[in-house]
């Protein structure tokens, strides 16, 4: 039993950061895509969100091009969901921008349902409209952030000093 319980530690210090790393704080919608041929139509469908609220949340959000502070709209006032999934921006009718425009979508996630218990988590995506293409930082400002091979070894970092911390406590024990 006590050979089993360092790899259960190991394993969870390992696997439960990074699952929560790769989905954003909850709740929170993280938009990692961009729609291609964006430059006309009615709505446009964005897939490849990643949805983190597995309790009762709600977002708004709203869509711009250059010249244009309110080109579409996303709301949702009661969801829940764990996972990747495609949510439609709402444009209000049909809208028309130049090929290659950089169309720019910012999305709050509230703590609560109908936008109550404040602001959660903001995700900003910017596009080209004709490629998808996403630009990762459309205002240039780098964003403090651990690279995925530093949260890695900070996880197993942290998995290792608990193994040791539970190896101490059962050897003063014994």
């Amino acid at each position: 039993m006590k050979r089993l319980m360092v790899p259960f530690v190991l394993i969870c210090g390992l696997l439960v950061p990074a699952v929560l790393l790769a989905l954003g704080p909850a709740p929170s919608w993280v938009l990692t895509q961009g729609a291609a041929n964006s430059f006309s139509g009615t709505d446009i469908f964005l897939p490849g969100v990643q949805i983190n609220a597995p309790s009762p949340a709600s977002e708004r959000g709203t869509l711009t091009a250059p010249g244009q502070s309110n080109l579409g709209f996303t709301t949702d006032t009661n969801f829940t969901g764990v996972g990747t999934f495609g949510f439609t921006v709402f444009t209000g009718g049909p809208y028309t921008v130049p090929p290659n425009t950089w169309l720019t979508l910012s999305v709050t996630t509230f703590n609560g349902p109908n936008f109550t218990g404040g602001p959660a988590y903001i995700s900003e995506i910017t596009w080209n409209c004709t490629t998808g293409a996403v630009i990762p930082n459309p205002n240039g400002v780098a964003v403090p952030a651990l690279s995925e091979a530093m949260l890695a070894a900070l996880a197993l970092a942290f998995a290792a000093l608990g193994a040791v911390l539970l190896y101490r406590k059962r050897s003063a024990s014994v």
